[in-house]
């Protein structure tokens, strides 16, 4: 037996690794507590970030009117779980706003009753976004009688007001809330940053999809304006033709009316030009909500993956956790059993639970996380730098750089079509606008994929000639026929099917070459390919 000072130390020993555990189990289930609400919370935000891309692809797929704001109250009743959501238009030539889409009312009488409803644009009721409010928001105990008069106009005891594209000059306005015997029900309205976030991102897709649908209006009336601006070209210069050809002999005389006709082909021909102008701008416009599809189509990869490292790190928590039941029971023992008996099963439990690798793992799958984030915001900041296609400033440019940026915007349309193939020279920075040149590369590459029916390849590379930098895009696509080879660059000319392009886009990118002092070249075989080369010359404070 052992001396009684061997035990007392042993003892001793036993109840400092004992108040050890003890610590260890409190910290580990503080941890869990907050592991579980921070899981919880990016839970709800990736299920909420899924379903608005799923609405934002449906919203994308029409220019209808009716079917957007059809869209935006279903994802606020079914999605946002609000009872009751109205949308007001302004009606054409007033300067009211009515309901023009609804969900959540299901007796006639209250249909008939809401679509009744109409909010002056000086309503006092607006002039808190006016004064550039984001919302305005009413509880059922609210004491502003300005809001709380609208409570039984449009049947809602609680309510959340959001104006839709612009504060001061709105298209129309979305309400969401609920009536006062169904509020227990559904998602309550409170002025919390997280309530609202919600129906926030929604106003703010939803003002999106509008902006979208007013560009694609404006391109339809400037394209019947180009047209009646054409034909009435068309028709004056076929007039000053035969005039001046059957009246030669009287031309002294006809003076006055020949300047007269000079005139008005002088407006017409000005008037053709701010159509074009109008329509270049409206094409411009429509590139850039082309990426919007694909931009959230590469997004949603890394927010895949982070999702999967999510569902792995409740594994292990729920791992975690079974070992600490597993202590909080081993401490119970250590008073009343053999305590080395009770250290060696914890430790076998540890070993058996693998918790060494999981600690270990954990970093991993936070790591990968952060690099799928990461990934998102590289994308997000390629879009950025991508888009600034008007600013009218030169600077001095990595062309290569713009062209791997370029390709990374529209990846979602090359690489279900065509390997892409890069070949980057060493070349020097050029003096240019790099948002145009983005704009240039974006529609040569979207264009060599579509001319590709199954897979195929695309080839991109640069390099110095002299003293010019060249660019050729090339594809092995289904080629342009030679009798239209010579018409791509013509304004309004298209060798794609009627409805898949304006043919818009090479004529702007030949205007923006040619701004550079550059020039395009293009060879074309049918059923081989087509090469684009883009040659722009190098600046002195280029070397």
């Amino acid at each position: 037996m052992n001396p009684p000072q061997d035990d007392a130390l042993e003892t001793a020993k036993l109840k400092r690794e004992n108040e050890i555990l003890s610590q260890q189990v409190k910290r580990l289930i503080r941890a869990e507590g907050k592991l579980y609400e921070y899981q919880e919370k990016l839970d709800a935000q990736l299920k909420e970030y899924q379903e608005l891309y799923d609405l934002s692809r449906k919203l994308h797929a029409t220019v209808n009117i009716g079917n957007i704001l059809k869209y935006a109250v279903e994802y606020a009743i079914h999605k946002l779980e609000y009872e009751r959501v109205l949308i007001f238009q302004q009606v054409e030539g007033a300067d009211d706003f009515t309901v023009c889409a609804l969900d959540g009312y299901y007796k006639q009488e209250e249909k008939e009753h809401v679509m009744g409803v109409t909010i002056k644009r000086n309503d006092a009721l607006l002039s808190a976004l006016r004064d550039g409010k984001e919302y305005l928001i009413c509880r059922a105990c609210d004491e502003n009688k300005r809001l709380a008069g609208w409570q039984d106009k449009l049947l809602m005891n609680e309510y959340v007001i959001y104006p839709l594209v612009s504060a001061t000059w709105p298209f129309g306005f979305l309400a969401a809330g609920n009536s006062l015997e169904n509020a227990g029900f559904y998602r309550r309205v409170n002025d919390d940053e997280g309530a609202l976030l919600g129906v926030g991102n929604l106003v703010e897709l939803l003002s999106s999809s509008i902006e979208n649908y007013i560009y694609h209006t404006q391109m339809e009336r400037a394209l019947k304006q180009q047209m009646v601006a054409e034909e009435k070209y068309r028709k004056l210069s076929e007039e000053l033709e035969q005039r001046v050809t059957a009246r030669t002999s009287e031309l002294e005389a006809a003076n006055s009316e020949l300047t007269l006709l000079a005139r008005q082909l002088e407006v017409a021909y000005n008037e053709l030009k701010a159509a074009q102008s109008r329509i270049l701008q409206q094409e411009k416009m429509a590139s850039i909500g082309q990426l919007a599809a694909g931009v959230a189509h590469e997004i949603n990869n890394p927010v895949g993956f982070i999702m999967s490292n999510l569902k792995s790190l409740q594994k292990y928590s729920a791992k975690r956790s079974e070992f600490i039941r597993i202590q909080a029971e081993a401490l119970k023992e250590l008073s009343t059993g053999d305590d080395n008996a009770v250290l060696r099963s914890v430790r076998d439990h540890q070993k058996a639970m693998k918790l060494d690798y999981i600690t270990e793992d954990i970093d991993n799958l936070i790591s990968e996380s952060l690099d799928g984030a990461e990934r998102v915001k590289n994308i997000v900041q390629d879009l950025k730098g991508f888009s600034r296609v008007d600013e009218a400033e030169l600077k001095m440019t990595d062309i290569n750089a713009g062209l791997e940026s370029t390709i990374n915007i529209v990846w979602n349309e090359l690489k279900y079509k065509a390997t892409v193939k890069k070949d980057y020279g060493n070349i020097p920075l050029i003096n240019c606008n790099p948002g145009q040149l983005n704009q240039v590369f974006m529609n040569m590459l979207i264009n060599a994929a579509h001319s590709i029916e199954q897979h195929g390849e695309i080839a991109v590379r640069t390099w110095r000639e002299g003293a010019y930098l060249k660019v050729s895009i090339a594809d092995t696509g289904c080629g342009i026929p030679e009798d239209k080879l010579g018409r791509i660059f013509e304004p309004f000319f298209t060798t794609k099917d009627v409805g898949k392009g304006t043919g818009l886009g090479l004529s702007i990118a030949y205007d923006i070459i040619k701004k550079h002092d550059g020039e395009i070249l293009v060879e074309s075989e049918v059923g081989k390919g087509t090469t684009f080369t883009i040659v722009i010359p190098i600046t002195e404070d280029s070397e």
